[in-house]
């Protein structure tokens, strides 16, 4: 049985953190709207499962966040034909490139900042409008401790996650007469592909050593931040960056 009749579009929902806020989100209640590049019979079959297993609604909504025009005209187009609001939008999206500066090419940089910053911009650009309909909504958006801590390697990353706190900020402030609120989490090191794929054992090792809870982060814990601010519980936090790091200290 459904517990609200809320709606969260989640983009790059099909794995990681994204595929997981589809899951905890869906059984928490909400009917979902999970953005994805492309379509995958794979995970056609698991959203169906999940769908009839909490009895809600979840629907899968192709674009590709490098292309512009795609994701504005899909998204607008499914939007315009959806007749509730979306309660929850999570700009969760994003890639990571491990790359000195002065290596780094000028395409890999705009494609770091179209899908990290202007889709973060343009998606929310087009589901606030349903936001500001209805008086009401919720943004959250995933930032990363890359954004203070300035890794190697990591400073057009970093800087496109800057971004992201950088808007927060104002959009909460812009949003705020709308009743709408907008808030950024910032995870520290999770335990995901995305980490082993960019990071050496070494050196997750060697920040494990930094971090006071001693150990990598889960998934299951940035949901459970999620689904609080989420939450009327949390209707007087605001254009906050919020670090969910076990506790990292500088060396």
């Amino acid at each position: 049985m459904r517990k609200n009749n809320k709606t969260a579009l989640i983009t790059g929902s099909n794995r990681g953190l994204g595929l997981k806020l589809l899951q905890i989100l869906s059984e928490n209640g909400y009917d979902i709207i999970a953005c994805t590049r492309s379509k995958s019979p794979s995970f056609l079959k698991i959203i169906d499962e999940v769908s009839k297993k909490n009895n809600n609604k979840i629907y899968n909504l192709n674009f590709d966040l490098l292309n512009h025009s795609d994701t504005e005209s899909s998204l607008t187009q499914f939007l315009n034909n959806y007749k509730d609001n979306v309660d929850l939008l999570i700009n969760n999206a994003g890639i990571l490139k491990n790359s000195l500066m002065l290596m780094t090419s000028i395409k890999e940089v705009e494609d770091i900042f179209k899908v990290n910053v202007i889709s973060t911009i343009l998606v929310t650009q087009i589901v606030v409008k349903k936001m500001i309909k209805y008086k009401k909504g919720n943004i959250l958006n995933i930032s990363s401790i890359s954004a203070k801590e300035n890794n190697f390697g990591r400073s057009i990353y970093s800087s496109s996650k800057s971004a992201i706190e950088s808007i927060t900020k104002s959009l909460s402030k812009e949003l705020s007469r709308f009743n709408v609120r907008v808030n950024c989490i910032a995870p520290g090191l999770i335990d995901s592909e995305m980490l082993k794929k960019n990071t050496t054992e070494e050196n997750i090792n060697k920040v494990i050593r930094r971090i006071a809870s001693q150990r990598l982060g889960t998934f299951e814990d940035i949901s459970k931040l999620i689904l609080f601010l989420a939450s009327e519980d949390s209707n007087y936090i605001n254009g906050q960056i919020i670090s969910i790091d076990g506790g990292i200290y500088a060396d």
